[in-house]
């Protein structure tokens, strides 16, 4: 059962949190490959499958190299997550390139529509962001 999935998980260094209703938490810390990004996609996906939207909370202040392969995993990761945001914290001009890049493919191959992707510098500023698009799609839909 989705709901009966752990609220948090370690992985190696890294680190997903569900914190419901809507946001996965996760901060990579070190370096970032292929095989603990599909262990990082697989136990997140356990809490944030079949939720009616999902906002990404990703942590990349503490990030070291990301491997090509750990971009594959992560663009795969998100197939039939109801994404509608992703706020990423503490990344370097260089890695807010390769995440647009990543979160790009990811609306491409999963036709996403509205999952707009923002930097910042603090996790206040990237959570204010999420309660901003949680209540503007809340608008949107008359809710």
């Amino acid at each position: 059962m989705v709901d009966n999935a752990p609220t948090e998980v370690n992985v190696g260094t890294h680190f997903f949190r569900w914190e419901p209703p809507d946001i996965a938490y996760i901060a990579y810390v070190g370096d970032l490959d292929g095989k603990s990004m599909a262990a990082l996609s697989q136990a997140s996906r356990r809490s944030t499958l079949q939720k009616p939207s999902v906002f990404l909370l990703v942590d990349m202040s503490k990030v070291g190299k990301i491997a090509g392969d750990a971009r594959r995993v992560a663009a795969d990761g998100s197939k039939d997550l109801a994404l509608r945001g992703i706020a990423v914290v503490g990344a370097s001009a260089h890695l807010r390139i390769i995440a647009g890049l990543v979160s790009r493919a990811v609306d491409l191959l999963h036709h996403n529509t509205d999952n707009p992707t923002r930097f910042f510098e603090t996790e206040a500023q990237g959570r204010e962001w999420i309660k901003g698009r949680r209540e503007a799609i809340a608008l949107q839909s008359g809710g």
